[in-house]
């Protein structure tokens, strides 16, 4: 998830939307785990040191989303559900 959102450049509205869309779940990161970390993540741009922002293992055990969240969570990420 760092690696893609470094090499992309993308901001942290874009890595929000992503990780609420369930983009990064072939990464084995639950929505709601890469929602966590979007901010963190987003915050490293090409060109700086490689250094690593987000640690996985300091994320909180967070519930999976439900599946009416998951809907919601699409429609507002997607505009689709």
């Amino acid at each position: 998830m760092a690696d893609l959102t470094r090499r992309v450049g993308l901001t942290v509205d874009q890595v929000e939307a992503l990780a609420t869309a369930g983009a990064f779940d072939c990464f084995g990161l639950s929505r709601r785990t890469a929602l966590w970390a979007a901010g963190a993540v987003a915050a490293d741009h090409p060109g700086q040191l490689n250094v690593t922002a987000y640690d996985e293992s300091s994320t909180p055990p967070l519930p999976t989303m439900s599946e009416a969240e998951q809907l919601v969570a699409d429609l507002w990420a997607t505009g689709i559900t």
